[in-house]
């Protein structure tokens, strides 16, 4: 075999190896992230100005830092035509004392897949411990609330 077979076979080699090496970082970065971020649903009452929806599904997805809510299947008034499903992501969380906080500010909130610019969520604070989650934030002028349990 001459040398600029041996230089191609060793470069198809450490190629293969470099690959396998990405793919095994890959996959430990997805395993980790996966024992880290969890999602917590609660059932519960959405409250706008005291239009009460009640029995809404809100699922909470965090990790130690961030995190992001989904509320199902919303109403903001008795005159949306509607129901819909509102995301609020890259909310702030911290864990104290077994009660987990979630904040944020000039949040875009996400429907139909799309930012909805519009509507942002002035403030967003809610608290959560093992078994409840209470929430307000402002949506312009108005005061949106949720107090929902959590599924077992």
């Amino acid at each position: 075999m001459n040398s600029n077979a041996t230089l191609l076979c060793f470069l198809y080699i450490e190629e293969k190896m470099m690959k396998q090496s990405l793919l095994m970082l890959l996959l430990m970065v997805v395993a980790t992230t996966a024992i880290v971020a969890q999602t917590i649903q609660y059932t519960g009452t959405f409250d706008v100005d005291g239009y009460k929806r009640k029995n809404v599904v809100l699922a909470i997805n965090a990790n130690k830092t961030e995190a992001k809510c989904t509320f199902y299947k919303v109403k903001f008034s008795r005159f949306m035509p509607v129901t819909i499903d509102m995301t609020l992501e890259k909310l702030h969380c911290t864990n104290t004392s077994g009660k987990v906080s979630y904040s944020g500010k000039d949040i875009v909130p996400i429907v139909k897949n799309e930012p909805y610019e519009n509507r942002k969520v002035k403030t967003f604070s809610a608290v959560a411990d093992e078994k409840t989650i209470s929430l307000i934030m402002w949506i312009g002028d108005k005061k949106v609330s949720y107090t929902g349990a959590k599924h077992k």
